[in-house]
């Protein structure tokens, strides 16, 4: 349990470093997730060899759902940087946070695992707590022309929907894990 909750720490930390990154040194989407996957495949590596694995042996059952789990995952990620880029730290990371409120559909869908109406009740009540926190259709407030605020509006809308389509990813990977 310590060690989860020590992922869980790193991982909030981790992503308030890597929107300070992005702000702070000009730093595309494209780029920190470059470094980003070098480091963390060079860990996974180090991991594998300290517990004497071999990373190349996966039985053939599970090489489609590895396969699938790096690559939404790696999507999940590109998403959730870019709708940095778009929208408030915040909001992007509220909306992607809504990832475990699409699992049980997602299981539901993918594993035929029942969702109960409770289940289906609390998701509901978690989005309308997402949308009351995120606030997506809330005017910008500006002394700038209409145009200025419904371009910034837009690109506003654009990173939500980024967050969004992250969470959504994120989702299913977990799906995938499972």
């Amino acid at each position: 349990m310590a060690v989860f909750g020590f992922g869980v720490c790193l991982y909030s930390l981790s992503a308030v470093l890597i929107k300070i990154q992005m702000q702070a040194y000009d730093i595309t989407a494209q780029e920190l997730l470059y470094w980003i996957s070098l480091f963390v495949l060079l860990c996974f590596y180090l991991s594998a060899r300290a517990h004497h694995q071999d990373i190349l042996s996966i039985p053939s059952n599970m090489q489609f759902p590895l396969f699938m789990r790096v690559l939404l995952g790696f999507t999940s990620d590109v998403f959730l940087f870019l709708a940095f880029m778009y929208t408030s730290y915040s909001k992007a990371i509220c909306i992607f946070f809504t990832n475990p409120l699409m699992i049980p559909l997602f299981a539901k869908c993918m594993l035929n695992e029942p969702v109960l109406k409770v289940d289906i009740l609390a998701i509901v009540i978690g989005f309308v707590g997402m949308l009351m926190i995120a606030q997506p259709f809330k005017q910008i407030e500006s002394s700038d022309e209409d145009s200025i605020k419904e371009q910034r509006f837009e690109t506003e809308m654009f990173g939500m929907t980024l967050a969004l389509i992250a969470a959504v990813t994120g989702a299913i990977t977990v799906v995938y894990v499972r």
